[in-house]
């Protein structure tokens, strides 16, 4: 019983753990009036820039409006127009720190508007052209190609290859305009007036809004065009509130920090993003989704009529959803989802806890976990093989093999999951099995020293080792030696406060290693009860509930439900109580143990991050 106690609680440690725009060499705004711009055809657009202080004229009180504009000019101004400000390292030779231009390339860079003459060479001090104008306005707007537009004009044979599909496109959303005479002239030098009249027509015309910065909220919007959100986004998050999309939504930014869907009314969504967290809620409606690699799906409170998987990485799907079609060959996983209809065309295994009123199965192969319950499965042309539950061996993961109709015993369940990321282990038990405590120690014994879970840990620790130094208890870091000097003191009375000290060096070494796991487990083998009450009369003297976990400058918070209780626990000393008496020092047998909590899931989140280790029951083929 021993060693279940400290090789839970080194686990659950490691849950806990991971748990004012002017162009370009102008002066500042004089009170000199521009007048050289009166009567001048572009005289009301510079007008309301110059009252809106997005430009300024020249010391002398002109503006100039028929100057040409440098490329680097025109990407100032460009700039902007956008709602952001990270900085790419600049690689073109002919652009250096020295000069005044260089952070606002490196921002359009990074945004991914621009690419240069050539890896090497951008040109800055060059004159933009009308063509080279007319493919940045559509990049920052994510335009779709439109070489027909383009034909309109009649000097369409002068127009560079490379830019007819965005000059065509910039046409087509009202940016820019030719000629009287029908021409577009590409080759042309923009003057400084058409630069300004090109961006304004952006701010006054665009259908479409483009979603640059981590962390943006779109609240209280009609989109006459479509939704963006731009790669810029990152791995970072997303809110869209009270917001109806004409268009579509295309997601190619935002990770495991999720984009947030609130009362969001579209017809098609395309996810272009690898590794995405969407979340649905408020009575958002979504006609139809498309995904690909790696991405999660929650839906709390909307309408998903539809969602095609096609990529071939693990999509994760919580809630409730219409017809789900699976086109590519990873699996699915569900997290307690209820599907009217699942598609499914190619050979995968259907993972997780939820239920399916209607499989269609279009393919030889397919599988089921045992907690996936399917009302009706219905064959496809050519199928031979129905659907099949997944056979997992006793004292290990998922395995192969498996009957229509097998027949099944119970287990305990093991689940570690970190937002996309998901390793279950299922264990058959026994009347004969009178100790939850002594049965998690094999359970866990048997995970750690199987190779095959290599992946597993090593995935698991690496993302702990990751955090170590932004984890902060306060002011206090807690990987360093004040950390260790101020956590020691809650193994003050115990017979293990000694040998944890002689194991502080190598715990302090930078990383925490599956050898250091070991290491621990063979000092808590000779813990005892009077250590677990010594520990949490340390914890209640030391005001543990006060002491507030940190990760990034973000609260992490810690939270315990179990069926035994309709209310999480969420105090830090409560959550060790319950570990200690409920599962550490616990001699209930397995069975009793299910039978009185349920599913117990333990759960750390700092922003929009979630780290969870849950214990529940699961069915086992025999």
């Amino acid at each position: 019983m021993n060693k279940i106690k400290k090789t839970i609680a080194i686990i659950l440690c490691l849950v806990l753990a991971t748990s004012g725009l002017a162009f370009a060499e102008e002066v500042a705004v004089t009170s000199a009036p521009a007048t050289d711009y009166t009567g001048h055809w572009a005289e009301g657009t510079i007008q309301k820039w110059m009252d809106a202080g997005k430009i300024s004229g020249y010391s002398d009180g002109s503006y100039k409006p028929d100057n040409n504009i440098t490329r680097a000019e025109f990407v100032k101004l460009v700039n902007g127009t956008i709602d952001f400000s990270k900085k790419a390292n600049v690689a073109y030779k002919d652009v250096t720190t020295a000069d005044w231009f260089y952070d606002y390339v490196g921002i359009a860079q990074e945004i991914g508007y621009i690419s240069g003459y050539s890896k090497d060479s951008f040109g800055p001090n060059d004159y933009i052209t009308r063509e080279q104008a007319a493919s940045i306005l559509a990049r920052i707007q994510y335009l779709n190609d439109n070489v027909a537009a383009a034909n309109k004009f009649s000097d369409k044979s002068k127009v560079s290859s490379w830019a007819a599909e965005s000059v065509g496109a910039a046409l087509d959303a009202g940016f820019i305009t030719g000629y009287n005479d029908g021409t577009f002239r590409p080759s042309n030098k923009l003057t400084r007036a058409e630069a300004l009249t090109m961006l304004d027509n952006v701010l006054v015309n665009a259908k479409n809004v483009v979603i640059y910065k981590d962390g943006a909220e779109l609240k209280d919007k009609v989109v006459a065009g479509d939704l963006i959100i731009a790669k810029t986004v990152g791995e970072g998050n997303v809110h869209l509130t009270n917001v109806e999309v004409k268009g579509e939504i295309k997601v190619l930014g935002g990770g495991l920090n999720s984009v947030y869907f609130n009362n969001v009314k579209v017809s098609n969504i395309e996810v272009l993003k690898d590794k995405v967290r969407l979340v649905f809620a408020d009575g958002s409606v979504i006609e139809n989704l498309t995904t690909g690699t790696e991405t999660v799906l929650e839906n709390t409170d909307g309408t998903i009529a539809k969602v095609t998987v096609s990529g071939n990485g693990e999509v994760t799907l919580t809630g409730n959803f219409g017809e789900v079609t699976v086109t590519g060959s990873s699996n699915i996983t569900l997290d307690d989802a209820v599907i009217t209809k699942l598609v499914v065309e190619q050979k995968i295994t259907i993972e997780g806890t939820g239920t399916i009123a209607t499989l269609e199965a279009n393919a030889n192969g397919i599988k089921y976990e045992a907690e996936v319950k399917i009302t009706k499965t219905v064959t496809g042309e050519g199928v031979t093989e129905k659907p099949a539950v997944v056979v997992e061996t006793s004292g290990g993961g998922s395995g192969g093999g498996g009957a229509v109709d097998p027949v099944t015993v119970p287990a305990l369940r093991v689940s570690f999951i970190e937002n996309t990321n998901t390793y279950r282990f299922s264990y058959t038990y026994k009347d004969t099995d009178n100790d939850i405590s002594e049965f998690l120690l094999f359970m866990i014994d048997d995970i750690l020293s199987d190779s095959s879970n290599n992946e597993f840990i090593n995935d698991y620790l690496g993302k702990v080792n990751s955090r170590l130094d932004e984890m902060y208890a306060g002011d206090t870091k807690v990987y360093s030696e004040e950390g260790w000097n101020k956590a020691i003191v809650y193994l003050d009375n115990t017979n293990i406060k000694e040998d944890i000290q002689g194991l502080k060096s190598a715990l302090l070494d930078g990383t925490i290693s599956p050898e250091d796991i070991i290491a621990l487990i063979g000092v808590f083998n000779d813990s005892n009860t009077s250590d677990a009450n010594a520990i949490l009369e340390n914890l209640t003297a030391n005001d543990i509930d006060q002491k507030i976990m940190q990760y990034k400058g973000v609260d992490v918070k810690y939270s315990l439900k179990s069926n035994a209780s309709s209310t999480p626990i969420t105090n830090t000393s409560d959550i060790a109580t319950f570990i200690i008496d409920n599962i550490l020092y616990s001699d209930i047998s397995v069975d009793a143990f299910l039978q009185q909590f349920g599913t117990v899931e333990l759960t750390v989140q700092y922003g929009e991050n979630i780290g969870k280790i849950i214990i529940d029951k699961n069915s086992i083929v025999k």
